[in-house]
């Protein structure tokens, strides 16, 4: 297992998020993506729509979790994703739990990578001219027990999310 981190807004000395997302969408290694993001705006979308798209028409799924609530995803940000038919599934609930999570998964045959932080997918949030984010990448193969173990508890943990079994989650 190999981790880094990422963090942008005080030094920008490292890589932004948006650049990291970027280049696992592009990496050959990956087939597969769900993405957890609070806060989704277009501006956030644009910086990353090219390479979106790019694994949109190579990945076995491409999936995005976004929560819904007043002035946090856009309805732009949802336009596009539907005009690109990207799957997308939204969580409003009754205001007794706010859908807060910002975690891109990344799987293929034998490698696999998930970046969890503080960052949502708005342009404040990926780049180095907006808010002070902190993300760990971890990267790991199919073979590594550690991430596995890891995988297993994201999996298990966001279960009722991803298998539609939460009566806030809605298809786009």
């Amino acid at each position: 297992m190999k981790a880094e981190f990422i963090g942008h807004g005080l030094n920008n000395k490292l890589k932004t998020i948006h650049y990291h997302l970027r280049d696992s969408f592009l990496d050959n290694n990956y087939d597969s993506f769900i993405g957890f993001s609070a806060y989704t705006k277009k501006a956030g979308l644009d910086l990353i729509s090219t390479e979106l798209l790019e694994a949109k028409e190579r990945y076995k799924n491409l999936t995005f979790y976004l929560g819904i609530t007043d002035r946090g995803t856009s309805i732009q940000a949802l336009e596009f994703l539907i005009e690109n038919k990207i799957q997308t599934f939204t969580y409003r609930s009754d205001n007794t739990h706010i859908f807060h999570p910002k975690i891109f998964f990344f799987a293929g045959e034998f490698e696999k990578r998930i970046i969890v932080g503080s960052s949502n997918l708005t342009k404040s949030g990926l780049t180095i001219n907006g808010n002070i984010e902190a993300s760990l990448q971890i990267d790991y193969s199919k073979l590594d027990s550690s991430g596995l173990k890891l995988q297993k508890q994201y999996f298990e943990y966001f279960e009722e999310i991803i298998n539609g079994k939460n009566k806030f989650v809605k298809l786009l």
